[in-house]
């Protein structure tokens, strides 16, 4: 008589279980997605010039931000930080910077777009605790595209002037 082990049975268990992981990871990332709401009304237009910069200097994030911060050097961004009081927009633009400090770790921070085409004289760094439900990061040129076709936008955006938001 011949002995079943049961190898049919156990591997379609081991055929399953990629996908049940990947059905689970695909939901966590439309939760995490969905959680993310606009910062005013309409925003969602901006949504294809986002930038995904984590600054908040936290020890785990710090290998995550100093990447995207390498990638973005160089590039005008906007700062954009929701006013909870006024529930508008305000703006700066701004550029990351990335330097080796003494000890030989690398620093990021961002400058005004003014600070940064200086040359000479004094520069602003400044170190903001980004809150992924209250600040985003766009690019500069998409950004200033998509207000062009949408001048409805500008009721909710405040564009700051050339210095450190607060």
């Amino acid at each position: 008589m011949p002995v079943r082990i049961g190898f049919r049975t156990n591997f379609t268990r081991m055929n399953q279980l990629p996908l049940a992981i990947t059905a689970f990871a695909f939901i966590a990332c439309l939760r995490v997605q969905g959680q993310q709401k606009p910062l005013f009304a309409g925003a969602q237009v901006l949504d294809s010039c986002a930038v995904e910069l984590p600054l908040t200097y936290a020890k785990r994030d710090k290998e995550r931000y100093t990447q995207a911060a390498h990638f973005l050097e160089g590039e005008e961004l906007i700062y954009a930080v929701r006013d909870k009081k006024t529930k508008r927009v305000n703006c700066t633009r701004v550029f990351v910077v990335v330097e080796a400090s003494k000890d030989g770790s690398e620093v990021v921070y961002l400058e005004t777009s003014d600070d940064h085409m200086r040359m000479d004289g004094l520069k602003q760094a400044f170190f903001p605790q980004f809150k992924a439900s209250s600040e985003r990061f766009y690019n500069a040129r998409c950004f200033d595209g998509v207000m062009a076709t949408h001048p409805e936008l500008r009721t909710h955006v405040v564009e700051a002037t050339a210095e450190a938001p607060r």
